[in-house]
């Protein structure tokens, strides 16, 4: 079944990862939420459309590119000014509103249904009127069949949308009757149909929060003082892959910084970063010691850990996200020093393919971290004296995170994020958003 979308005008829709960044494409919950509008719920047919359309496994999806347009600020009144204020007399703070160009229409591509669902589905597509915001004047169609597409689901995918599950009607019809905000859709990782993707050494992260951020400098401290946590709760069973005695693969100890625009340069968690080799039961056994881990021990003061929070910097997906460009959010430790016949691009390109990745077509050295991060002198090293840097580097193919590159990197040092990118089809980086009521 192909749903043929097709916008008369801009599509506006905010990423909300990056509130001033559009989404695109439409992710296939906004899709669905526009059918729940555009639905006669008192009609058994087409509730019984929706439960079938909210049951299938995440579509397919085929569209061009879109062009970001320049959003100017709007001043808006705020929603909640306090008791005895007028309208006249509510304050006014400024909002952005991200649109989008699109070149063409977009396809959502799933099963067939039988006829009568078909029929009901196509009742309620001549009834949307929008998708998004009430901007986004949409045209929508339905027949049976398939078609071309551009992004398919795909676990190692460098996008991620909202998809509908089974329970969604129901799910979003219970917050609208009650006044709230609704759950989030689940996330699905996408690809697209033409792309090739490399991975590196790494599998899993295993994240926990910090109850107190900490400050950039301790973050060797930290990942050691976490890597000792860790081993006590093991004892001295405690797997090879942990310890990292020996020459075999072993676990990371990162620290996640703030990804805040606002930040200012603090570590909001920590993570146990599995090899993508390491055996399941050996992965169970890293899994249950670092959850059981409830603080950890630095520079003799207690600090608090407990389970990660839905902040985009603890996300796994953050650091995992296929990328052709990499950015680092704590400086490399150089493996060698550069001399007349030796660059230091040349060394730090030998350092990532020597961290497991491909070569790098591009390699950049830059003076502070991805996200604005410090620059790299703020941070302190496990064995002083050696030379390191924030770097960028290129990948001739996107390359699946966590990337981590350097002589001290299973120590949180040689870190880095996938670079944001302006194209409109890459702003999308797996956020999480409200929905209010039965609302788009």
């Amino acid at each position: 079944m192909i749903i043929r979308l097709e916008f008369v005008g801009p599509y506006a829709a905010a990423d909300v990862a990056y509130r001033d960044a559009p989404e695109w494409p439409p992710h296939p919950d906004r899709l669905y939420q526009a059918f729940i509008d555009a639905a006669r719920l008192d009609d058994p047919a087409e509730t019984a459309a929706l439960a079938w359309l909210e049951a299938q496994p995440a579509p397919a999806i085929g569209c061009d590119e879109a062009v970001p347009l320049a959003s100017a600020d709007t001043f808006v009144p705020v929603n909640h000014p306090g008791a005895g204020v007028t309208w006249e007399r509510r304050t006014r703070q400024p909002r952005s509103f991200p649109m989008v160009w699109p070149k063409g229409p977009v396809t959502f591509v799933w099963p067939d249904p039988e006829p009568p669902v078909l029929a009901a589905l196509s009742r309620i597509a001549d009834r949307v009127s929008h998708v998004g915001r009430s901007e986004s004047v949409s045209l929508v169609d339905i027949q049976s069949g398939s078609a071309a597409v551009t992004w398919v689901p795909d676990a190692r995918g460098s996008l991620s949308l909202r998809v509908p599950h089974a329970g969604r009607l129901a799910q979003l019809e219970q917050a609208f009757q009650q006044g709230r905000y609704g759950h989030t859709a689940p996330w699905t990782a996408y690809a697209r149909a033409d792309e090739q993707l490399q991975s590196g050494p790494w599998g899993d992260m295993i994240v926990v929060r910090l109850r107190h951020a900490l400050g950039v400098e301790n973050l060797v401290a930290a990942t050691e003082a976490l890597r000792r946590a860790v081993l006590s709760i093991l004892g001295d069973t405690a797997p090879a892959v942990v310890h990292g005695h020996g020459t075999h693969d072993h676990v990371a100890w990162l620290g996640l910084p703030n990804l805040s625009p606002f930040a200012r340069g603090e570590l909001l968690g920590l993570s146990l970063c599995l090899p993508a080799t390491i055996d399941p039961r050996e992965r169970a056994r890293c899994m249950r010691a670092l959850l059981a881990v409830d603080h950890i021990l630095l520079e003799g003061r207690r600090v608090a850990v407990e389970a990660p929070t839905h902040a985009l910097s603890l996300a796994a997906r953050t650091w995992s996200r296929p990328s052709r460009v990499w950015e680092s959010v704590s400086p490399v430790v150089l493996d060698r020093h550069p001399r007349r016949s030796l660059t230091l691009d040349d060394v730090l390109a030998d350092s990532v393919v020597r961290a497991g990745y491909p070569r790098p077509s591009r390699v950049e050295v830059v003076e502070r971290g991805a996200a604005g991060l410090p620059a790299a002198r703020r941070y302190r090293l496990r064995r002083p004296g050696r030379l390191y840097t924030h770097a960028r580097i290129e990948f001739e193919q996107p390359v699946r995170g966590p990337v981590l590159v350097g002589a001290e990197r299973y120590f949180g040092l040689g870190l880095f994020l996938p670079a944001r990118t302006g194209s409109a089809a890459e702003m999308t980086k797996g956020s999480r958003e409200g929905n209010t009521g039965r609302g788009q």
